[in-house]
Formats: structure tokens, C-alpha cells, sequence
């Protein structure tokens, strides 16, 4: 995008940067130091990791998707990360500390590119969530048979 200047050349406006297109899309976007952007939707937090030196390359993170207090929680849940890893579209699940975590990642090469991504972004984490509950659910439920 360009304007004419006061001494009539053209002057380049700056890009729009991703925080500026989610905003945008009405979401309400924080910097969050080492954790890049962060951003609310439907009740849960999501970061933007930055991926210094590498622009086309996003990566959003849903940490705390679900606690492992107990090392009988932490082995299922590498199996039901392991389950919905291989049949979930996008979405990878890990152990971090005591949590599993969820993410996306993908190339882009223009943050508008990324944006307009962000809504299948969001439903494959939440799907991957509801897909690991489910996993972890029924792993609860086949210990508690006799």
C-alpha cells in the first residue's frame, strides 16, 4: 500500500503485522515476551511462539490442555498424545512437565497468509482436545473395570 507524500513521491506503508491482522479478526492479542503473542479464544489462551530468523514459519501452542499428577496419568497420556497424533489433521499433542500441550505448525508467507489459516488452526486444537479427552477418558474407564 502506498500514498503520495507532501513532495509527491510515493511513500511505502508499513506491512500490517500479525498482531495487527488478529486484532482485526476481533481478537484481543498481548505480547508476551519470550512467549510471543497471546490470544483468547472460546475461554482458552493460545500463544504465537516467535520464530526469530524465520518468518514464514508459525507456530501456535495451546499449553495446560490437561494435568498429569500421577505417573499412571503421565504413560496415558503419551499413548492418547500418540492416538490423536496419528489421526488428528494439524494438530501435534506432547508432554511438557506435568501437562500435555497441543500445537499447530505451518509456513506462510505472508501474515495475512497465516490469518486467514487461523480459524482451521483453532477448531484442529480444539478438536485434538476433544480427541485426547476422549482418549483419556476411555483409558480411565478401561483401569477402573475389574
Amino acid at each position: 500500500m502506498t500514498r503520495r507524500a507532501a513532495s509527491g513521491q510515493q511513500a511505502t506503508l508499513p506491512a500490517p503485522t500479525v498482531a495487527d491482522l488478529l486484532r482485526g479478526q476481533g481478537f484481543t492479542v498481548q505480547a508476551e515476551g519470550e512467549w510471543g503473542l497471546s490470544l483468547a479464544f472460546e475461554g482458552e489462551q493460545y500463544f504465537l511462539l516467535p520464530q526469530a530468523g524465520d518468518e514464514v514459519f508459525y507456530h501456535l501452542l495451546r499449553p495446560g490442555l490437561w494435568p498429569l499428577t500421577t505417573d499412571e496419568d503421565h504413560g496415558a497420556a503419551l499413548y492418547a498424545c500418540d492416538e490423536v497424533n496419528r489421526t488428528a489433521k494439524l494438530v501435534k499433542l506432547h508432554t511438557a512437565d506435568s501437562e500435555v500441550w497441543a500445537s499447530v505448525e505451518g509456513l506462510y508467507d505472508t501474515p495475512a497468509a497465516f490469518c486467514a489459516a487461523l480459524p482451521r488452526w483453532l477448531a484442529a486444537l480444539q478438536e485434538g482436545a476433544r480427541a485426547f479427552s476422549a482418549t483419556m477418558q476411555g483409558l480411565s474407564s478401561l483401569q477402573a473395570e475389574p
